[in-house]
């Protein structure tokens, strides 16, 4: 049997702020303010998630950032600025 667990270090607003691996078999208190919480072995809980008391919730996904550019896109910028190149080099 292991004498080790993994414990999610919780804040008192419910964000996980580390996981930590814990030895049970040793005399432990979590830093103050925070509560430490046992996770099962396959739990990808992390920091940035949030405890409610009763389960753990991932963090909100970041907003998508701005459209990368299409090809044809693309094609036109390098078009537009070997025109710009061409009639720099006739001038």
């Amino acid at each position: 049997m292991s004498t080790t667990a993994r414990a999610a270090l919780v804040e008192a607003n419910g964000t996980v702020v580390d996981v930590i691996v814990v030895d049970l078999s040793a005399a432990w208190e979590p830093p103050d303010g925070q509560t430490a919480i046992q996770l099962p072995d396959d739990s990808n809980v992390g920091p940035g998630w949030t405890h409610d008391g009763s389960n753990f919730n991932p963090p909100a996904a970041e907003p998508a950032g701005p459209a990368l550019p299409t090809t044809p896109d693309l094609q036109a910028q390098l078009d537009d600025l070997a025109d710009a190149v061409a009639a720099l080099m006739t001038a």
